[in-house]
């Protein structure tokens, strides 16, 4: 009899040790919360560059959030659309912090997903794309009608299409659209060829770039080359970066604790250099208006395409 039941048992080890690996997986992956960071188009928002921002926001949520007291928080970031899609679908994370174009192209669909907060940065609480020239320029959208547009090395071009530019002014139809490795350089090419007539992009200089309200900002603050740039074209408004709640373990509770970690940034030294870095003021409740807004609009061109 125990010969028998030995007998029965010996062919399971192999069973076995698959399951307890399974279960030890399941328990380390129970015990992480991952969270990823989404920014377009900035070459610094890498894994190694950004290490010291992630680590400070997984320090603080790991000792502020209640939920996540006893996890190891671990955060990701990602620079392009490809980069972003990967790390969603690798990394199982339960917060996102991503633009409105990443959210539309990737988790608008997505099932037990939740948009908990939003992050107004650089004194805007609201984000926008621009068109600019050279002062002397091209004045409308007209004239750049047949013209070539540069913008930063990582875009959505669903998003472009859909909800920045009017259904009057297409890339790939009214207008080309190229990505640019250096928008600095390729304003400088914009000023030393003004006066020059317009280019088509295949040599020189682009006819006019496109920035968001960072990009804006950015080359802005330069008191040398802002002044011999023009901005000749404007979007509707749209939700600065938003932050997204994943997966099933959400509930009223738990966000609303989410939210009050969030509203408490401030107050504690972590938070307020965590803030100072994002260059935000705090996080801000959504714009639930202009998020349906957007999204309709999203959707809805999407059906007519």
């Amino acid at each position: 009899m125990k010969n028998r039941i030995k007998s029965q048992f010996a062919g399971c080890g192999p069973v076995l040790t698959l399951l307890i690996a399974f279960a030890t997986i399941q328990a380390q992956e129970n015990m992480t919360a991952n969270y990823i960071v989404v920014k377009y188009g900035d070459e610094v928002a890498t894994q190694g560059l950004a290490g010291g921002f992630l680590d400070n926001l997984a320090e603080y949520l790991g000792n502020e959030f209640s939920e996540f007291e006893d996890k190891v928080v671990r955060g990701h970031i990602a620079n392009t659309p490809e980069s972003a899609g990967t790390l969603l679908k690798s990394t199982n994370p339960v917060l996102a912090f991503v633009s409105i174009e990443f959210y539309l192209d990737h988790l608008l669909n997505k099932a037990d997903m939740q948009v908990v907060a939003q992050v107004p940065r650089i004194g805007a609480d609201k984000d926008r794309y621009y068109l600019i020239v050279g002062k002397d320029g091209p004045a409308s959208l007209a004239e750049l009608k047949n013209q070539t547009v540069r913008t930063k090395f990582a875009f959505s071009m669903p998003f472009l299409e859909r909800v920045v530019f009017p259904p009057q002014f297409q890339p790939g139809e009214h207008f080309t659209l190229q990505a640019a490795e250096n928008l600095a350089d390729e304003i400088f090419l914009i000023i030393e060829n003004a006066g020059g007539g317009f280019n088509t992009g295949e040599i020189g200089s682009a006819s006019a770039l496109l920035l968001d309200e960072e990009l804006k900002h950015f080359f802005q603050e330069d008191e040398l080359v802002w002044p011999e740039m023009k901005v000749i074209w404007q979007s509707d408004f749209l939700p600065p970066g938003l932050v997204v709640a994943l997966g099933t373990s959400w509930n009223q509770k738990t966000i609303l604790s989410l939210l009050t970690t969030f509203k408490k940034m401030q107050s504690t030294d972590l938070g307020a250099e965590i803030l100072a870095m994002m260059q935000s003021p705090g996080f801000t409740p959504v714009d639930r208006n202009l998020l349906t807004k957007v999204t309709t609009r999203y959707l809805s061109r999407k059906t007519a395409k």
